[in-house]
């Protein structure tokens, strides 16, 4: 199915257009359909998206194409204009897609909920707020008449990957500046997809973690049968491999603590894999109730409320370093709510 391009009256006089995303376009999140029910794997899409006809307004006045690039050993027109996506947005959009990503109410062809956090790890890895691309009018051999665009860039390919179809706009404004022309490309979806609550799969698992924490058990039931951190768990050994105070590596012995309570986090940092450390257990219990705390750079602060017999038994050292994998800084936000807000 084509993307529609959505116009009013005025829409070419303001600058700015939009296009519904199709499924056609998007590389991952195929929906399943009569067509390809039967199959292995969906088609893999078209890398360019439909704009509208070659000879229409948008072609000729809304993008201008004064450069050439070679794709496919084909020689298209290129834009020398800076396009961009803006960071916040596609993070934005990816919180606000949460539901859908996790609960959803198209049937897609895949578990989309599977790569929600990688592709939230390279929206974050990108060092700009504006992730700067540029295009070009991809045409075709057997649809010279139709308006395409693309880009070889690798923020196009994240895009794909990224975009619900159908229940999708990508919304782009043509900037006029005194000596230059930029576009920015914003995503957006419908608000009818969007629960700003927790979706009740994630709200199960928490309570079930909740319910787990509260029973006296010994400490091997607890770590086997904590499947209500399963998800946090696993993307938090993902990102931190072993207690930074005993140097143990058995999954079967860590916890997993986040820095930010659950409650009070949204959707994306409950399950965010820098959201805490992996502990085992006495020392997650220090961490949870605010008794122990770490700066950045992973030097430990103790809680004037600690007992010294705690500190000796556990050979506490304050201020002493430990690795808590924070060379790429991504934990620091969520320690320092931990030292602001839970450490006592």
């Amino acid at each position: 199915m084509d993307e529609k391009v959505e116009q009013n009256e005025n829409s070419l006089f303001q600058n700015r257009l939009s296009v519904a995303i199709s499924d056609s376009f998007v590389s991952r999140n195929k929906l399943r359909t009569e067509r390809n029910a039967s199959k292995l794997k969906p088609s893999s899409g078209e890398s360019r998206i439909y704009i509208g006809s070659q000879g229409s307004p948008i072609a000729s006045s809304f993008f201008s194409f004064t450069d050439t690039i070679v794709y496919l050993k084909n020689e298209f027109d290129a834009s020398n204009a800076n396009c961009y996506f803006r960071k916040s947005n596609l993070l934005e959009y990816l919180e606000l897609a949460f539901k859908e990503y996790h609960e959803p109410a198209q049937n897609y062809f895949y578990d989309i909920s599977e790569y929600y956090f990688e592709l939230k790890q390279k929206i974050e890895d990108y060092k700009d707020e504006k992730i700067f691309f540029n295009v070009f009018n991809h045409r075709g051999k057997t649809d010279t008449e139709r308006f395409y665009i693309n880009s070889t860039s690798e923020i196009w390919r994240v895009f794909r990957r990224l975009a619900l179809p159908h229940i999708s706009t990508l919304s782009i404004t043509k900037l006029l500046e005194p000596d230059k022309v930029e576009y920015e490309f914003t995503l957006s979806i419908k608000e009818k997809f969007v629960d700003r609550e927790m979706p009740m799969v994630i709200r199960e698992i928490y309570e079930d973690a909740e319910q787990i924490e509260e029973e006296e058990t010994d400490v091997m039931s607890v770590v086997t049968s904590r499947k209500g951190q399963g998800k946090f768990k696993n993307r938090l050994l993902s990102t931190m491999k072993k207690c930074p105070f005993t140097g143990i590596s058995d999954p079967i012995l860590l916890r997993a603590s986040h820095a930010k309570p659950w409650n009070l986090s949204n959707n994306i940092e409950r399950l965010d894999g820098y959201n805490g450390l992996v502990l085992t257990p006495t020392y997650d219990v220090l961490f949870d109730r605010g008794l122990i705390s770490f700066m950045d750079n992973g030097a430990l602060l103790i809680s004037a409320l600690v007992s010294i017999e705690i500190i000796e038994k556990l050979n506490l050292v304050s201020g002493k370093i430990y690795d808590i994998a924070n060379e790429t800084g991504k934990r620091s936000p969520y320690l320092n709510y931990h030292r602001e807000n839970i450490f006592k």
